[in-house]
């Protein structure tokens, strides 16, 4: 009779780890209680797409960029029509940089924003969500 408690144990198991796991939006908090709907970039063809060629983002949208490993990840704003907030954050959900209103950029060079710090994500928003919500260096994110 254990096997059938073996199995049902094994089986919650995987459903808890499969639901840790980034579907294709992910909801973002912060301290303030405000929230974003995220469209999650998770594979290098998203991450170099991310919001090329989109007229604009929603205050309560946003894009969420996961990598692979933790490491110093530089984005620029090649080909982007309008000004967003970046926000790194390290395998803790804790914002270790942030680069307000990154300005688009329609011909080469552009400018490559960077962080001094390891993150696993980086989150973008419409530009001044950082200011208006109060979100700095430091705070920690909520995953839901």
């Amino acid at each position: 009779m254990k096997k059938p408690s073996i199995y049902l144990g094994s089986l919650f198991f995987v459903v808890v780890i499969l639901s840790c796991t980034f579907s294709d939006h992910q909801k973002i908090c912060f301290k303030d209680g405000s929230c974003i709907d995220a469209e999650v970039m998770d594979t290098a063809e998203k991450r170099t797409k991310g919001l090329m060629g989109r007229e604009s983002l929603a205050e309560e949208k946003g894009m969420l960029f996961v990598f692979d490993k933790s490491g110093e990840y530089a984005f620029w704003m090649k080909d982007t029509n309008f000004a967003i907030d970046m926000i790194w954050v390290d395998e803790s959900d804790r914002i270790v940089h942030i680069e307000r209103n990154a300005q688009p950029c329609k011909a080469d060079p552009c400018k490559v924003y960077a962080p001094n710090a390891d993150s696993l994500f980086v989150i973008e928003v419409v530009s001044g969500y950082s200011i208006e919500h109060g979100i700095n260096k430091g705070d920690t994110v909520l995953f839901s």
